[in-house]
């Protein structure tokens, strides 16, 4: 997973204590290893998980003056290519590490390097050569990227934790940004839960030089979508267009130098992954992760052991039990660093604690399957809300919740369900 972090001071010099503390913060993150560099007023580093090229690819990276230095969260899945291309250019390399590559592309071609990245990242980069500090995010926002400005400079750093431990920065919840979370299950643009703390945008730049910092877009999928849809003649062929896809971003997310794992749910885009996956691996068995639940109502393992004896798989089972949860809960919105208002995030929790036990550092997942192939039911229960605001009094508000999450308990329980109407009746005013 990785992380990073750091701050540019405008007055006095950069300590590396306060740096440290920093990366110590978000060790969990990657406990592979705290490295920094600290020169004048800037320090940067990281807590890296090794993955590719493990004795290597330490971080930072720095050019031969030591004046333009790269960190880096992420997977840059195009790298070996972008390494090609730099070779024939004429540029060296003493490791095969992703980091050192987005060195050289930086160096190669300025700060518009990012728009030839594929993959999932948060970069930090600071020239000394001009004295700027550049901030990276990638295309969709999977991986963080935290900042707070202040007078005296701008700190960053993968979590927000890490950005609290230096001493300018006074952490303080922020109520709007509180409020907008209980309405609309997030924080609306780029704010936190946290009063001067930002988070960087998907696909955006942030440049900080002498007091000035500017942010702009590098990446932006227009909508409609301005490209001529994809048209074939059957239903066939969709699905062979949609497989090749599918096979091929596996494959570039496999590439690591350490085993392998895969979250099975038991449902289809798990299964589907798995299978994908483990066709790729040959005879190297793969090991696959789920979450069992104690209370027959929630337990789907009969489809994950049917999964995993098909594909002859080893999957390893986590038991949750009823008070497994709220044991752990704490600790869930700990990392989370914003309210919850589902318990979702706890078996999750719980599974990759398994998973780090076992020394699997990458996992794969299902996610993001339901919101590319219209998975869920938002856009029924949007139009409920819209109902709801134009007849408050309507009757019938009750049981068109009830029938869209029928398979729910909670919405057949008269007191949990009189909740849940004063909480749909708030959002929807």
């Amino acid at each position: 997973m990785c992380g990073i972090a750091g701050y540019l001071t405008l007055n006095g010099r950069a300590n590396s204590g306060v740096l440290h503390q920093m990366l110590s913060t978000i060790e969990h993150r990657g406990p592979d290893g705290l490295s920094g560099f600290v020169d004048k007023q800037v320090a940067l580093g990281t807590a890296r998980l090794s993955i590719v090229d493990l004795e290597g690819g330490s971080q930072p990276a720095l050019n031969k003056n030591r004046d333009v230095c790269v960190v880096f969260n992420g997977e840059i899945y195009n790298f070996l290519e972008e390494r090609a291309l730099l070779v024939q250019k004429g540029h060296l390399f003493s490791t095969n590490s992703e980091v050192e590559t987005l060195l050289a592309l930086y160096l190669e071609f300025g700060p518009k390097f990012v728009e030839r990245l594929n993959g999932q990242f948060a970069i930090a980069i600071w020239d000394g050569r001009n004295e700027a500090l550049h901030l990276y995010r990638d295309r969709l926002g999977i991986r963080p990227l935290f900042w707070h400005r202040s007078d005296n400079g701008f700190i960053f750093a993968s979590e927000i934790k890490s950005i609290f431990q230096h001493n300018e920065v006074i952490p303080q919840l922020n109520p709007k940004s509180i409020a907008e979370t209980f309405r609309f299950w997030t924080n609306i643009g780029d704010t936190s839960s946290f009063k001067g703390i930002q988070q960087l945008p998907p696909g955006h730049h942030a440049t900080f030089k002498r007091k000035d910092l500017v942010i702009d877009r590098y990446w932006n999928w227009p909508f409609p979508c301005e490209q001529k849809p994809l048209e074939l003649n059957s239903d066939e062929e969709y699905f062979e267009a949609f497989s090749e896809k599918l096979v091929e971003s596996v494959s570039r997310r496999k590439m690591a130098d350490v085993p392998i794992g895969v979250y099975l749910s038991g449902g289809i885009d798990s299964s589907v992954l798995a299978l994908n996956l483990s066709e790729q691996m040959g005879d190297e068995i793969l090991q696959t992760y789920s979450v069992t639940f104690a209370d027959s109502e929630f337990d789907e393992s009969s489809a994950q052991k049917t999964v995993a004896k098909h594909l002859g798989i080893k999957n390893t089972e986590v038991l949750i039990a009823a008070n497994s949860i709220s044991k752990v809960f704490p600790q869930v919105v700990w990392q989370a660093e914003t309210p919850l208002f589902r318990s979702a995030p706890a078996p999750l929790f719980l599974l990759s604690r398994q998973v780090h036990e076992d020394k699997i550092k990458v996992v794969m997942t299902g996610e993001g399957a339901d919101e590319i192939l219209l998975g869920y039911d938002l856009f029924r229960e949007a139009a409920i809300r819209r109902f709801w605001s134009r007849s408050s009094n309507s009757k019938w508000r009750g049981s068109l919740l009830r029938r869209l999450y029928s398979y729910l308990p909670q919405y057949q329980n008269p007191r949990y369900f009189k909740m849940l109407l004063e909480f749909y009746k708030w959002i929807s005013a």
